[in-house]
C-alpha cells in the first residue's frame, strides 16, 4: 500500500479554503444577473468561484537500496586457492588482484606445449631441407633431359616434379603444426592468467566465500562463486510503483527520501529510469533513483521511504468533491452559471481522493462554478450572486 496526499505551496494554502479562496465578488457588480423577465429578487442566491489548476500530489512509497553494480566472481579454471588478498569490507580498485589460484597440472602442460613448438620447428627445418633437395633434383633432371633427351626420360622428370610437390606440402604441414603448438601455448598462458582473479570495478568486497587451500571448481563446470564485489559510491534506490500511478511516474520526477536508519536526515533525488512494464505477479513497475554523493551514509539493503511529487497536466482543473453531482445516468456534473442562469456541465473525473476531484475534461478555467446554493437547483434556473468577500469566508 502507499500513501497519497496533495502538496501545495504555502501561498496556495493561504489563499484557498475550499475551491478558490478569492470568491468572484466582482460577479455581484452586474456580471452575472438574471436575464429575461425574471426579477432579481425571485432568483436563487448562490456563491460562485472559478476552478483552480490541479495541484500536484505527493505519493509515499517504500524503497530499498541496491548496489549500482554487483558481481559474483567465479574461477575460470579449476585449482586450489593459493592466496586470498582481501576480506569483506575491503575497498578495491578495478584490476586489483583479489585471489590467486594454484593449478599444478597447468605448468607441465605449458612445458609440453612449448616443447611441441620446438619439435614442430625441427620438423619444419627437415621438411625445408628435403624440399630444397627435391627442387635441385628436379632442376638437374629437367636441364639434362633438355640437353640429352636420351639420357633422361620424361617419366623421370615427372617423378622428380611430383616429389618436389610432396616436399613443399610437407613444409606447409610443418608450418601449420608450429601454429597449432603456439596457439596451445597462448591458450595455456591465458588460462594461467585466469588463475588470478581481479576486481572488475571499483567497489567493496561484500562476500568472501573461500579460504586458502580450498579447491575451486571452474564456473563453467558448475563451480561456486569465490567473492562478491559491490559498488557502493553510487546506489540504486529501487521502488515498486503501483499500477494506479504508473502513468504519472517517469524519469525526472522529484523525490524526497528518508531512511529509517538515519532519522532526521532527508535526501533529494529524481527518478532516473522506469522499467516501462509491470510485473505480472504484483502489477507494479520497477523504478530506480540513482543516489550520488551520499557521503557513505547509505548502504545496500537499507530501507527508505520515498515521497514522489507527481504533477497533473496543465489542462486539468480541481474542485472539492462536494461540488461533484451525478445524474440519473451516473454521469458526473457540476453546476455552473451562464448568463445569469444555472447550467448543468458534464465533467470527466481523472481522480478523486474524497476531498478533491481532478477534472480531466468538460470544465474550462474561466467557468463560473456554484460553490453554495439551494439544494433544488435545476437547469436554466435564474440566480443572483451573493456578495461574499474573501474575509467573509
Amino acid at each position: 500500500m502507499f500513501e497519497e496526499r496533495q502538496f501545495f505551496s504555502e501561498t496556495s494554502r493561504q489563499r484557498r479554503p475550499a475551491l478558490l479562496a478569492v470568491i468572484l465578488t466582482g460577479l455581484t457588480c452586474g456580471l452575472v444577473y438574471p436575464t429575461g423577465g425574471a426579477r432579481a429578487e425571485d432568483a436563487a442566491t448562490v456563491v460562485v468561484g472559478r476552478p483552480e489548476p490541479a495541484a500536484g500530489r505527493e505519493v509515499e512509497l517504500p524503497g530499498s537500496f541496491e548496489p549500482y553494480e554487483r558481481a559474483l566472481l567465479y574461477a575460470k579454471v579449476t585449482g586450489y586457492v593459493g592466496r586470498v588478498r582481501v576480506d569483506i569490507g575491503d575497498r578495491v580498485a578495478q584490476g586489483t588482484v583479489l585471489v590467486e589460484l594454484d593449478v599444478p597440472e597447468m605448468k607441465p602442460e605449458l612445458g609440453r606445449a612449448k616443447a611441441g613448438v620446438v619439435a614442430a620447428q625441427a620438423v619444419l627445418q627437415k621438411a625445408r631441407a628435403q624440399a630444397e633437395q627435391q627442387r635441385i633434383t628436379h632442376q638437374r633432371l629437367s636441364r639434362l633431359q633438355a640437353s640429352e633427351p636420351l639420357a633422361v626420360t620424361q617419366q623421370d622428370v615427372d617423378m622428380a616434379a611430383a616429389d618436389l610437390q610432396v616436399a613443399e606440402a610437407t613444409v606447409q604441414s610443418a608450418q601449420a603444426e608450429i601454429s597449432v603448438a603456439r596457439a596451445e601455448i597462448k591458450k595455456l598462458e591465458a588460462l594461467m592468467a585466469y588463475a588470478v582473479i581481479r576486481a572488475p570495478f571499483d567497489g567493496v568486497v561484500a562476500q568472501r566465500l573461500v579460504d586458502r587451500g580450498a579447491l575451486v571448481v571452474s564456473g563453467a563446470d558448475g563451480g561456486d562463486p569465490v567473492l562478491e564485489v559491490a559498488r557502493e559510491d553510487r546506489l540504486r534506490l529501487v521502488l515498486a510503483v503501483p499500477e494506479s500511478i504508473v502513468p504519472q511516474t517517469r524519469a525526472g520526477v522529484l523525490a524526497e527520501i528518508t531512511v529509517d536508519a538515519l532519522p532526521g536526515r532527508t535526501f533529494g533525488g529524481t527518478v532516473s529510469r522506469c522499467a516501462g512494464s509491470l510485473t505480472q505477479d504484483t502489477r507494479t513497475m520497477r523504478a530506480e533513483i540513482d543516489m550520488h554523493d551520499h557521503g557513505g551514509l547509505l548502504r545496500p539493503g537499507m530501507y527508505a521511504t520515498v515521497r514522489l511529487q507527481l504533477g497533473d497536466t496543465d489542462e486539468q482543473l480541481s474542485l472539492p468533491t462536494s461540488l461533484i453531482h451525478h445524474d440519473g445516468d451516473g454521469r458526473a456534473f457540476v453546476w455552473t452559471v451562464r448568463d445569469g442562469t444555472v447550467a448543468k456541465t458534464l465533467v470527466e473525473i481523472a481522480r478523486d481522493d474524497g476531498a478533491l476531484a481532478v477534472i480531466r475534461a468538460g470544465l474550462r478555467p474561466e467557468a463560473v462554478v456554484v460553490l453554495e446554493g439551494p439544494a433544488d437547483l435545476h437547469e436554466g434556473q435564474s440566480v443572483s450572486i451573493a456578495a461574499v468577500t474573501e474575509e467573509g469566508l
